[in-house]
């Protein structure tokens, strides 16, 4: 991230403090409980934006929640370089696997990023690093979707909806995401993987080969379970690194090699903190990209 970013995100943190100071006090390694991440409610409402335009758009967005009459106009600008991010940067029949164009996905970044409290901008980074925005992907490991969701990643999210009960995250925690996805659906129809009987309730994905299978075509079968899914992982991480003080910067840092969680060296460096550095970078050029100048 270059020293301007740095300098201007840490600014934007002492903004959002100064305005908004009902955020809570962040947490520390205690706060880690059995398997899953124990992350209190009021850290799941935190809103992370790398600049003070950004967080007065999304103050007005929300006034607007049930009104999308606005929401491509007030939003037109991020919008638009992010598609033109998708256009210059996605693989030739990305469209076509995505079951969408690229405006189209564009508009459903911003739109899913803006109701989980998720820079839109770092979510678009994050496509690009993962799968250069095609959902069809899959990693030599398993990973699928635009956020390559790993069996472990989706139990995470699972947890949040209180799959396995209390003791892996905070009874209101399901709520919380809940109302969140209903800003982006517009409605209440969502059911999450358990809910629906794809996988039964208690069981984490990781259990088996089938249960690992069964999970990831859940999260292939459809483009919204996809970004909606990997913004809730994206935002628990993010609300696991939360503290008061720190920087937007640095919370996506450490929010984005959790993310990837690969321990191993390379070239002297942890591969997920290269990982997350990259998408710093990657945020930083995406959110200054010109109309006709490609990443």
């Amino acid at each position: 991230m270059s020293p301007k970013h740095s300098v201007f995100l840490t600014l934007t943190m002492i903004f959002l403090f100064a305005v908004f100071p009902a955020h809570s006090k962040g947490f520390t390694d205690d706060d880690l409980h059995g398997v899953g991440l124990w992350r209190g409610h009021k850290h799941v409402d935190s809103e992370l934006f790398g600049d003070v335009q950004m967080i007065k758009l999304f103050y007005l967005f929300k006034e607007r929640m049930q009104d999308d009459t606005h929401f491509e106009y007030d939003f037109f600008p991020i919008i638009n370089r992010i598609h033109k991010t998708i256009e210059k940067n996605a693989p030739k029949n990305a469209a076509a696997h995505n079951g969408v164009g690229h405006l189209e996905l564009a508009k459903k970044i911003v739109k899913v990023s803006l109701c989980f409290g998720n820079d839109p901008y770092m979510v678009a980074a994050k496509l690009f690093m993962e799968t250069r925005f095609d959902r069809s992907l899959t990693s030599p490991t398993g990973a699928v979707g635009f956020s390559q969701m790993t069996s472990i990643g989706i139990d995470e999210v699972n947890d949040q909806f209180q799959n396995r009960g209390p003791d892996y995250a905070p009874r209101k925690n399901k709520k919380k995401f809940k109302k969140m996805i209903k800003c982006f659906l517009g409605d209440n129809s969502f059911e999450n993987m358990f809910e629906d009987k794809t996988i039964v309730k208690g069981a984490r994905a990781t259990k088996s080969s089938a249960t690992r299978s069964a999970a990831k075509k859940w999260i292939q079968s459809s483009l919204d379970r996809d970004l909606i899914y990997g913004n809730l992982l994206l935002k628990t991480y993010a609300a696991a690194n939360y503290k008061e003080g720190r920087s937007i910067a640095n919370i996506y840092l450490a929010a984005l090699g959790d993310y990837n969680g690969d321990t191993n060296i390379s070239n002297g460096i942890m591969v997920k903190d290269r990982y997350a550095a990259f998408g710093l970078r990657l945020y930083d050029k995406i959110s200054a990209v010109v109309v006709d100048e490609a990443i």
